[in-house]
């Protein structure tokens, strides 16, 4: 619930809280249709909709908590992508042998499993691009040396279907056997080589050459190789308002850790006389 000027909202009167709220702010409210409006409705959504009692402080600490926290994501993903582009430039030529390499590569399933490696390629941001080059695996996590299997068929028909990343042992990540489009925009086109065994296979030789024609591997399973293919294409926006909009993604897959935020505030708050 939300209380504001002595008047508590929950979630059935989410609307009436959102106005209060912007009602109160005035002109410091973020303008409409902003992100940021965006991103302040969803934490007063969530505050309304919580069990527990919050004030705007609350909220508003929070608020304020995310947007430092996406200044500071622009500021780290600015060094990423600097040291991305400097790698990039220095492998360039293997990247490109590799790149060849694939469009050569088998597209039947026995094909693939008799090679016994497949080159796979992914699109993702600067900061994932990092660590994945860094640490040598399918998701950019530590290497797991004991992770020596591919995931189940169920767990990668989650995953491309569904986005489900999790599962009962370990994260896993998609990648494409074939070459990729319109891939992470601000971000890089990836290209590695893995040993078959530790992917899941398309199921048919169709599967192997439709879409995307995606294969799963668990996120800190190791490669043999990886190096950046390319650099994806601009979004526009503004490097800050980029991770605002990733923050708000986020939060809305991500309510109980919103509440807690919220707990953690209120706490801050009332300890302080507020």
């Amino acid at each position: 619930m939300l209380l504001i000027d002595k008047a508590v909202y929950g979630h059935e009167t989410y609307a009436g809280a959102r106005a209060a709220v912007f009602r109160v702010l005035g002109e410091k409210a973020p303008a409409e249709g902003s992100t940021e409006r965006a991103l302040l409705g969803l934490i007063v959504f969530i505050a309304a909709s919580a069990t527990d009692t919050f004030e705007l402080q609350d909220v508003m600490q929070v608020y304020d908590d995310y947007k430092e926290e996406a200044a500071e994501a622009a500021r780290q993903t600015a060094a990423d992508r600097e040291w991305c582009l400097e790698n990039m430039k220095q492998h360039s030529g293997m990247a490109s042998k590799m790149n060849t390499a694939q469009r050569k590569q088998e597209t039947s399933v026995a094909a693939l499993k008799e090679a016994g490696t497949v080159l796979i390629t992914r699109g993702t941001s600067p900061a994932q691009t990092r660590k994945i080059i860094a640490n040598g695996t399918f998701g950019g996590l530590p290497l797991n040396p004991l992770l020596v299997d591919p995931p189940s068929d169920a767990m990668a028909t989650a995953q491309t279907g569904l986005g489900l990343k999790d599962t009962t042992k370990d994260p896993i990540e998609e990648w494409s056997l074939n070459q990729l489009q319109g891939f992470a925009l601000d971000g890089f086109l990836l290209i590695a080589q893995a040993h078959v065994n530790r992917v899941t296979l398309p199921t048919s030789d169709a599967a192997t050459v439709e879409g995307e024609a995606g294969v799963c591997g668990y996120a800190a399973a190791g490669l043999i190789g990886v190096l950046i293919l390319q650099q994806g294409e601009s979004s526009g926006m503004p490097a800050q308002q980029r991770e605002l909009e990733r923050k708000t993604k986020w939060i809305g897959y991500n309510k109980p850790a919103v509440v807690n935020a919220l707990k953690a505030a209120a706490n801050k708050n009332r300890n302080a006389g507020f």
